[in-house]
């Protein structure tokens, strides 16, 4: 990877150049529309979750037997899915991300407007810019051999120092408007 320039002040960089969606169509459209097989019919309606004012709503009367005891669980799938629209499809082509993982840093419930009941969900995203995750991957399968072992052990250790350095954190906190199931 002859053209590989990383530090921490171009991960702050890429890093803030993440944000929240700006939209003015529902979050239940955009994911119906971007992601058909997993939302064709996901029971919510309210905002985009990224304040209580904004919470995203569960509606009660829409879920089906099975799923009314499993709400939680979409939390996190409808969570999961609005990072993938923060990071690659509100994103231009060269400006994606690659490597998205979640990991729920905490979970609360809160008081919101009118009395509401809200989860409060912290979530801790990692994710690698598309230029460099692009990079990584091609570095790596060019030190597997055909039958899949490693050619160069210090050049796979390379890679990894590459990936860490690379590796872009930020916070993610999202609020579902639970007051339907309480």
């Amino acid at each position: 990877m002859r053209d590989w320039q990383c530090s921490p002040e171009i991960v702050k960089v890429l890093t803030t150049k993440i944000s929240q969606v700006e939209t003015d169509q529902s979050l239940k459209s955009v994911l119906k529309s971007d992601f058909p097989n997993h939302f064709s019919n996901v029971p919510i309606s309210g905002g985009w979750g990224y304040s209580v004012q904004k919470a995203i709503k569960f509606n009660k009367s829409e879920f089906s037997k099975f799923d009314l005891a499993d709400y939680v669980s979409l939390e996190f799938k409808i969570a999961k899915f609005i990072i993938f629209e923060e990071l690659i499809v509100f994103r231009n082509s060269g400006d994606q991300y690659s490597g998205i993982n979640l990991s729920l840093l905490g979970q609360s419930l809160i008081k919101g407007e009118n009395n509401s009941s809200c989860d409060k969900l912290d979530f801790n995203v990692s994710c690698w810019h598309e230029w460099y995750w692009d990079r990584l991957e091609q570095d790596y399968k060019q030190n597997i051999d055909a039958s899949g072992q490693i050619i160069d052990k210090a050049r796979m250790f390379e890679n990894l120092k590459k990936k860490q350095e690379s590796q872009i954190n930020y916070q993610r906190t999202l609020y579902f408007d639970i007051s339907e199931f309480l």
